[in-house]
């Protein structure tokens, strides 16, 4: 996939919940000092009236390979205000500055399959300071020292849209990416639920998403789709491509 697309594949799956191996006990992760008056501004300068914004601590990236058939995950410790700083809002500094630079927090993206045939998304509020207005999948970041990534989604899942372990089948981890415009890593894991898109409309957290945002699970609906991708993030793309492939 092309860097045009939006995003770029870093490693292709499927893989099973239990192929997925994760280690959490990487360094907390260090903005370089020389660096820390442009994240002290962009950080500041996303302090806009209506925008919620907490600094919390979240999981990094730090390391990833595919070995013997599995995915493997190396997790350290960032902060939100170190990735509104670096990713969000000086993604370049991954050329000038290497890795090292950035806050790289893991992100979790669900290819929410509907009992009814549709490809579920939340359109972001206007109340998040990245991609408002935009189609987005259900997901978020992890939590330090988190070895359980799909529990983690899961519990996204539970917040943001109501869906119990219950409702869930099995999950498929399909892809790890890279958001091409935050230059951000997020895992995709196909999650297919026994509701439908009126049932998940109805438990819909509004402070995150204002709607549902759907297209049907066929390859030539998800591919107009992505012809006509203005509205969708660039992890609502990839998501889509990588539904393509397992369809």
């Amino acid at each position: 996939m092309s860097q045009d697309e939006g995003f770029a594949i870093l490693a292709r799956g499927p893989w099973t919940a239990a192929q997925l191996v994760v280690r959490a006990d990487g360094p907390r992760h260090v903005i370089p000092p020389a660096l820390e008056p442009a994240v002290a501004a962009a950080w500041s300068a996303a302090q806009r009236p209506g925008v919620n914004l907490f600094d919390g601590p979240i999981a990094r990236l730090d390391q990833w390979m595919v070995v013997d058939g599995s995915l493997h995950l190396h997790l350290g410790t960032t902060g939100y205000r170190a990735f509104i700083g670096s990713n969000a809002a000086h993604p370049e500094w991954v050329e000038r500055h290497g890795r090292a630079a950035m806050s790289d927090p893991l992100g979790t993206s669900a290819a929410l399959l509907a009992a009814d045939g549709h490809l579920v998304f939340g359109m972001r509020s206007q109340q998040v300071a990245l991609y408002p207005g935009r189609a987005h999948p259900f997901g978020g970041t992890c939590d330090p020292g988190c070895i359980d990534v799909v529990g983690e989604l899961r519990r996204e899942l539970a917040e943001e849209i109501g869906l119990a372990l219950a409702d869930c089948g099995n999950p498929l981890i399909l892809a790890l990416v890279e958001d091409r415009t935050l230059r951000q890593p997020e895992l995709i894991v196909l999650v297919t639920t026994r509701l439908d898109r009126t049932a998940l409309a109805a438990r819909l957290d509004a402070a995150e998403h204002g709607q549902l945002w759907t297209v049907p699970a066929t390859a030539t609906a998800v591919r107009d789709a992505l012809a006509d991708g203005a509205s969708l993030t660039p992890v609502t793309r990839a998501v889509l491509a990588m539904w393509l492939e397992v369809a």
